[in-house]
């Protein structure tokens, strides 16, 4: 018994050995077999808008398929191990829209997915003139259009229209508009485009504002001259506006009808106002004469823009106020300058007024508040011929450049703060007429020797000192002062000594002439000459 129960023993070892023998071959065998694997040269492809083809890698190690729910034109559908795949499409005949599809290349566990994008037809819409610009008149305009689509156009502004209002592919449109009766310039925006595609093009028309005919505008600026100053007020010399503009009194017209003079008579406006500044729009005015008309206030800046201006007369509007405007420069044409009896004006010479290179004649008599120094620069001023600045309180010596105004023929500065010593440039002077010097209180020295070395082309010479505060007697080199010099007056200083022979030798020292009984001899009290008979 025994025996038999170790043999049966020995059977159940011997098999279980073997199964696990078995066991073991098994699990080897598992151990040893390859994974599955699944890659692509591209996940992405884009493909142009006329098609073509493009080649795909697929790297595996197992057997794959093609699942291809968008229909592409791809082979092989199905493989085992790596592989080559050519992806093959046509034109995509969308505009401006691409085309965008997949496929998955699959095996028993792996998947890897491809998107393909194939571009659109590309849009065109071209416009070559993108801004236009036209005056005032009606006009029409045609735009041309270069496009392979579908069009619209519109007009941001009503009074700006476009027809066809819509096209498709190339063609032209037609952008009409109206007279501008505004003055001032108006825009329009026209927008060619396509909504669906986002494409637009805008187009800009700027029309500049109305204008007027030049005459028609000068009338126009004058009759607001007019109703400014109240003119059924006027004193005299009433316009009438119903009448041709060139039967306005003071008015004159150049040979293109245009307004290039306006000369009111002395006191024609009652209504005391500013100057209006609308005159500052007679672009073709070249004199311009308001003497004694109640003005009032500053000088309006628009007058700066009368650049043709070459007369200007404003004198004796005493409420005219304020300095000498910095403008006075701008008018470069100038050449008669006057403000006398202007005494609201305050405040030194602007240097602007010395930048007239061809103003001939300045005329500042009676601004009794202007004042300071005369400025080097008047020297600037060499076509002057003729410089009235007398009974206004100028300081300081009268400057040297005084000597470059070569052409001078007439200077006025009496009554003014003007001290001594005078220049010698200024006894150089040639083409002098006219020197009235009488009434300044600081002249007070001796009467200047240079005005016996004078010499002048003019036919008669006035010199005046009078009233002044000179001191001493009269120099003996005065027995060279011209002999066409008609006046010579010295009297009411403070001369006194003996007069030179010399001097009495003048063929001028006549009683018809210079008369020295009353010119020269007489002077201020306690002062006299011990040989004036």
């Amino acid at each position: 018994m025994y025996f038999c129960f170790m043999r049966c023993f020995s059977g159940i070892k011997r098999f279980i050995a073997i199964i696990a023998t078995i066991a073991a071959v098994y699990t080897g065998c598992r151990e040893a077999e390859q994974q599955p694997e699944l890659s692509l040269s591209a996940s992405k492809i884009n493909l142009p808008q006329s098609g073509g083809w493009v080649d795909l890698i697929v790297y595996s190690n197992t057997s794959w398929h093609l699942e291809n729910p968008h229909g592409y034109d791809i082979i092989p559908e199905s493989g085992m191990g790596s592989a080559s795949l050519r992806l093959s499409v046509g034109e995509n005949p969308n505009l401006g829209v691409p085309l965008r599809g997949s496929f998955v290349i699959k095996t028993t566990t792996l998947s890897q997915s491809v998107e393909i994008t194939q571009a659109g037809i590309p849009p065109v819409l071209e416009i070559r003139d993108t801004v236009l610009e036209y005056d005032y008149r009606p006009a029409n305009h045609t735009i041309s259009i270069t496009a392979n689509l579908p069009w619209e156009a519109r007009s941001n502004k009503t009074w700006c229209s476009v027809l066809p209002s819509s096209g498709n592919g190339s063609g032209s449109l037609v952008v009409s508009f109206g007279e501008n009766r505004d003055p001032q310039a108006r825009t329009a925006i026209i927008t060619i485009g396509n909504n669906s595609l986002d494409l637009f093009t805008e187009v800009t028309l700027t029309q500049t504002g109305f204008v007027l005919d030049p005459r028609m505008q000068d009338s126009l600026i004058l009759a607001e001259f007019f109703l400014e100053t109240e003119g059924e007020t006027w004193t005299k010399n009433k316009w009438n506006l119903s009448a041709p503009m060139d039967t306005w009194e003071g008015v004159r017209l150049n040979v293109a009808g245009r307004v290039d003079s306006l000369a009111l008579a002395s006191g024609v406006i009652s209504r005391k106002g500013p100057v209006p500044a609308c005159l500052g729009k007679l672009s073709a005015l070249e004199q311009l004469t308001l003497n004694n008309n109640n003005f009032t206030g500053t000088l309006p800046q628009a007058l700066g823009d009368l650049v043709l201006l070459r007369r200007l007369s404003i004198s004796s509007n005493a409420a005219i106020t304020g300095s000498i405007p910095s403008w006075i420069g701008n008018l470069v044409a100038l050449e008669r300058l006057s403000l006398s009896g202007m005494t609201g004006l305050t405040g030194e010479l602007p240097a602007g007024l010395f930048t007239l290179t061809s103003l001939t004649d300045l005329n500042l008599v009676g601004c009794s508040g202007l004042g300071g120094p005369i400025s080097p620069a008047i020297g600037n001023l060499t076509r002057l011929t003729n410089l009235q600045m007398s009974n206004v309180p100028f300081t300081g010596t009268l400057p040297a450049t005084i000597g470059q105004l070569k052409d001078l023929r007439s200077l006025g500065l009496f009554n003014t703060k003007l001290e001594l010593p005078l220049p010698d440039a200024f006894f150089d002077l040639e083409n002098l007429a006219s020197v009235l010097f009488q009434q300044n209180a600081y002249f007070n020295g001796p009467l200047p020797a240079g005005f016996g070395r004078m010499k002048t082309k003019a036919e008669r010479l006035s010199i005046r000192l009078e009233n002044c505060n000179f001191t001493g007697t009269i120099p003996a080199e005065w027995a060279g002062i011209p002999d066409v010099t008609s006046q010579l007056r010295v009297q009411g200083n403070r001369l006194s000594g003996t007069i030179p022979p010399i001097m009495k030798q003048h063929t001028c020292w006549t009683p018809s002439v210079w008369n020295p009984a009353v010119y020269i001899c007489p002077q201020q009290p306690g002062y006299g000459f011990d040989n004036c008979d």
